[in-house]
């Protein structure tokens, strides 16, 4: 699955090798693809630029899909951002 990549407006992971499960994004709009298919090795990015690819999908008790999102980059800038910002 080559250049399958796409946008979710759930928020993945915030821990490298962290799980996020999204039930039924086709049909809710959580996901948007931008070139390719959602599938097995699917990269996805939430607004704040972490990245998950997709490790497992299943069909749950409604007959919906349940993708699994395994966290494996993070925007740094917003870490960066929020450690500055902290009173010491």
């Amino acid at each position: 699955m080559a250049n399958n990549v796409g946008t979710t407006t759930q928020t993945l992971s915030r821990t490298i090798g962290g799980t996020t499960v999204i039930s039924d994004p086709l049909n809710e709009s959580r996901i948007s693809m931008m070139s390719g298919q959602l599938g097995i090795g699917a990269m996805i990015f939430d607004g704040m630029g972490t990245m998950g690819i997709c490790t497992a999908f299943t069909l749950n008790a409604n007959q919906k899909y349940d993708y699994s999102f395994r966290t494996s980059s993070l925007n740094t800038e917003i870490d960066i951002q929020a450690l500055l910002g902290q009173s010491y």
